[in-house]
């Protein structure tokens, strides 16, 4: 069995990559391996140069998730000001008449 550090570096990377492909599903998975591996370090060994990589590298998926976070909530709020929309958009035709457009929200759960 390799040791805890390797198996939590191993992680910390799959962990990366998930963030950066938007693959959120498999957070949940490797967060419970994490905890699972956390719980199974030996003494603290803080201070020594591979542990500092291995914090630093969870500090950079820490801030990776929060961007993701942030993109996310941008998106369903984005997403929430169309819908509120809701037909009341239009467009004037070449007589000056106005023309309601299909209803937008219909249309985004469609898609």
């Amino acid at each position: 069995m390799k040791d805890p550090l390797t198996l939590l570096e191993v992680n910390l990377e799959r962990e990366r990559t998930s963030l950066l492909a938007g693959r959120f599903e498999a957070l949940e998975e490797l967060n419970l391996e994490k905890m699972s591996l956390a719980t199974s370090l030996p003494g603290r060994e803080s201070g020594t140069a591979r542990v500092e990589r291995i914090l630093a590298r969870s500090r950079s998926n820490q801030r990776l998730a929060e961007a993701a976070g942030e993109g996310l909530k941008a998106a369903m709020r984005r997403l929430g000001e169309v819908e509120r929309l809701d037909g009341g958009t239009g467009h004037y035709s070449s007589c000056g008449a106005r023309t309601k457009t299909p209803n937008v929200s219909r249309t985004l759960r469609r898609v």
